[in-house]
C-alpha cells in the first residue's frame, strides 16, 4: 500500500465550474511537486478536473515525463464504463504510464444494468489485462455496493476489481463499515476522505462535510486492520470534501492547509502500519 495526492485533494485550487476561479490555479506540475515535496509516490488524475482526453498524445507524453521527473507514479480516473470510454482511457493510460484506470458505471451518456456493464467490461478487459493496467470500478451514490460486488465477482480478473471511496455511498443510505465489508474483498484502490455529520441548526435534518483526516467519522484504524481481506495490494489515495467558504482566496487557502495536516495524519498512520 503507497500513499497517493489526487486532483481531488485540491478541487477548489484547481478551480470549480461556476463560482469564481483560483487567480493561480493548480496545474498538474504543482500537484506533482506537492507529492514529491511530501515523499508521496502516486498521484491520481481524474477527469472531472484534468479531462486528460482532451489532451493530445503529446501532451501526454509530456504528463508522463514529469511525473517520472517527480518520481511519482501515475493513476488515471474517468467516468462510465461503455467500451468507447474504457479504451480511450486505456490509451491514456498506456501512454501516461498509469498502473490503473479508475471509473464508475454511470457515464459516458449511459447507465447501464449490471448485465450490460459484465458484456461491456469483458469485451475490453483482455486489453487492459495485455498491458498490465488494472480497471477499479468505485462506489457512488447512483449504485449500491451490491451491483458492484455482483459486477467485480463475476469477472474473475486480478485486473478488474473496485475502488472503495469511503464517503459517496452516503447519498444511498449505505454506511462505511457495509461499503467497506462488502467491496473489500475485491478492492484495488482506496479513495480516503474524512468527514462530519452534524445536525442542522434548526435540528431538521444533517449536514454531511468534509474535515481534516482524523478529525471526523472516517474509521481509519478499520480499514487498515482488514486491507489484508482484499484481493491485491491497493494504493489509498488522499481526497478532500472541503466546503466553500465565500471567497475563493479563503477557500483555497483552508483547503491546502488541510491537506497539509492530513498528509501529515495519513504519514504518521503510514508509520504504525510497516512498523508493526
Amino acid at each position: 500500500m503507497k500513499l497517493g495526492l489526487s486532483t481531488c485533494t485540491y478541487t477548489w485550487n484547481f478551480g470549480v465550474a461556476n463560482y469564481p476561479q483560483p487567480s493561480h490555479p493548480f496545474t498538474l506540475d504543482v500537484l506533482f511537486d506537492k507529492a514529491f515535496k511530501h515523499h508521496i509516490p502516486v498521484v491520481q488524475i481524474l477527469d472531472n478536473i484534468v479531462p486528460l482526453h482532451l489532451f493530445s498524445d503529446s501532451d501526454l507524453y509530456d504528463i508522463r515525463k514529469s511525473a517520472d521527473a517527480h518520481c511519482l507514479q501515475l493513476e488515471i480516473g474517468t467516468r462510465g464504463i461503455t467500451p468507447h470510454i474504457l479504451k480511450q482511457y486505456l490509451h491514456i493510460a498506456e501512454i501516461t504510464g498509469s498502473t490503473l484506470v479508475r471509473t464508475i458505471m454511470d457515464g459516458d451518456g449511459a447507465h447501464p444494468s449490471v448485465s450490460e456493464g459484465i458484456s461491456w467490461i469483458e469485451e475490453v478487459l483482455p486489453s487492459y489485462e495485455a498491458a498490465g493496467i488494472s480497471l477499479a470500478i468505485e462506489n457512488h451514490d447512483l449504485r449500491h455496493v451490491a451491483e458492484l460486488k455482483e459486477l467485480t465477482e463475476t469477472i474473475d480478473s486480478p485486473y478488474l476489481g473496485t475502488c472503495i471511496d469511503c464517503v459517496n455511498s452516503l447519498g444511498i443510505q449505505e454506511c462505511q463499515a457495509q461499503v467497506i465489508e462488502a467491496l473489500l474483498p475485491q478492492a484495488i484502490n482506496f479513495h480516503y476522505k474524512d468527514f462530519t455529520i452534524r445536525r442542522t441548526d434548526y435540528d431538521m435534518g444533517f449536514i454531511v462535510q468534509g474535515c481534516v483526516a482524523g478529525q471526523g467519522m472516517t474509521d481509519m484504524d478499520y480499514m487498515i486492520k482488514n486491507r489484508n481481506h482484499s484481493k491485491k495490494n491497493f494504493n489509498l489515495i488522499l481526497e478532500q470534501w472541503m466546503p466553500w467558504l465565500g471567497t475563493i482566496e479563503e477557500t483555497t487557502a483552508l483547503e491546502e492547509q488541510w491537506a497539509e495536516e492530513s498528509i501529515r495524519y495519513l504519514q504518521d498512520k503510514f508509520k504504525l502500519l510497516f512498523s508493526n
